[in-house]
């Protein structure tokens, strides 16, 4: 009777062989594909890749990767005003040189210890940090300063980079003595964050599906994928003259070149100073130099010197000189030549609206080498004083005082974007 049957059932298969060997081989590759692809595809709904450009460490890391992992005392509003974060309140007295900084109840590290006053690690110049007890930490300063509550809004870090943020640090890798990614988790979902050294590099990844998404300056072969724009507020493109030496020492031929430009709105939002318009301190009122090739006309040459980065604006800014009548002679350098006469470059602009570093006559980072005692006249009044009103009225008279005497074009903050497959 076995026999029988077996007989029977070989003879079925083979008479239906064709559809056995289908359903086989459909069985082989929908277990394959569930063993290697199924859990790629439900880490999907909980994981992304993101690409960024730059050589990045441990110590300097991206700000908006640092922000997922952790707090400052405060945070930065939109408008460049600085609130609360790790710290429940903050209070400036004794003329904006002592401040105290009330912290929040019941917040923890990453690893479970109670933050206290004793793990605010700021390493500030000339700041003293005390711990008054768990909740409240004093700030003692050699001098006023009013942009400290904007200072303190860099994250707070343990060793390891544990920190007070919602995102846990669940790896990172090296390459040499840069980092390759930094992974990072929140309640199951993971963002991997890796790193190239060049826009083209960045580019060419995302489109070999190294990355979900990159955050780019440059769209270049990038037509046909889903982009959201913003502008880039806390970046602005800058040519600076050499206010010390040569033609550019001279205002009115300063003033000449600035009337000679056009707007710079295709390559991200044009400015006119240098404070941007969210900014709390902005003015709205600020001299305008609107095209007027008869008031600009120049003669001789001129040496532009830009970044890389910024070749293909440096080549715009080539055209609209020459318009003027003068030669312009186009180098590219990623350092300030020592005897520069025009040098466009990108500047991090700080969210408070105290440029003192960049534009006062003692500061070694004062590319153009401007001097001006009505500058820094009110560069010093601007960080020493704590009222907000009288604060806003010294930045307004500074932004008029430094369009006037246009030692540098200010030109636009950056457009950026977030790139990824539709």
């Amino acid at each position: 009777m076995v026999g029988h049957t077996l007989r029977l059932t070989l003879a079925y298969i083979l008479k239906n062989r064709r559809l056995f060997i289908f359903g086989l081989v459909f069985g082989v590759f929908t277990a394959l594909f569930v063993v290697n692809f199924g859990s790629k595809l439900l880490k999907s709904n909980n994981s992304k890749t993101i690409g960024l450009a730059g050589n990045f460490t441990v110590a300097n890391l991206p700000l908006v990767i640092q922000e997922e992992i952790s707090l400052g005392l405060t945070k930065i509003l939109p408008d460049g005003s600085a609130t609360d974060a790790a710290a429940l309140s903050f209070t400036a007295t004794n003329s904006g040189k002592t401040y105290l900084f009330n912290l929040k109840d019941n917040l923890f590290w990453q690893d479970g210890k109670r933050f206290t006053s004793s793990d605010v690690n700021y390493n500030l110049a000339d700041v003293k940090i005390t711990p008054l007890d768990d909740k409240n930490v004093r700030f003692d300063l050699a001098g006023s300063f009013s942009p400290m509550p904007a200072i303190v809004s860099q994250p707070l870090f343990r060793p390891g980079l544990i920190g007070l943020g919602a995102y846990k640090v669940k790896s990172l890798k090296s390459a040499g003595r840069f980092l390759h990614n930094i992974s990072l988790i929140k309640n199951g979902e993971t963002i991997l964050y890796k790193f190239y050294p060049t826009e083209p590099a960045l580019i060419t990844a995302f489109k070999l599906g190294e990355v979900d998404s990159i955050i780019t300056e440059n769209l270049t072969g990038l037509n046909n994928y889903h982009k959201e724009e913003k502008i880039n507020y806390n970046k602005q493109a800058i040519a600076f003259f050499n206010t010390k030496t040569g033609v550019t020492s001279e205002k009115n031929f300063r003033q000449g070149l600035l009337y000679g430009l056009s707007e710079f709105s295709g390559f991200g939002e044009p400015s006119f100073g240098p404070i941007a318009p969210t900014s709390w301190a902005y003015n709205q009122s600020l001299k305008k130099y609107k095209t007027k090739k008869s008031d600009a006309t120049q003669s001789g040459e001129l040496k532009l010197t830009t970044t890389l980065a910024l070749r293909s604006v440096g080549e715009e800014l080539k055209k609209m000189w020459e318009q003027l009548g003068l030669k312009i002679n186009l180098e590219t350098s990623d350092i300030i030549p020592e005897n520069f006469e025009v040098y466009l470059t990108y500047v991090e602009i700080p969210a408070d609206p105290d440029q003192y570093q960049l534009w006062h006559s003692t500061s070694l980072l004062n590319i153009s080498q401007y001097k001006s005692p009505k500058s820094d006249k009110l560069l010093e009044e601007g960080r020493q004083n704590t009222d907000v009103k009288i604060r806003k009225q010294i930045y307004f008279d500074w932004q008029k005082a430094i369009t006037e005497d246009a030692p540098a074009a200010f030109l636009f903050f950056p457009k950026i974007y977030t790139v990824s497959r539709n």
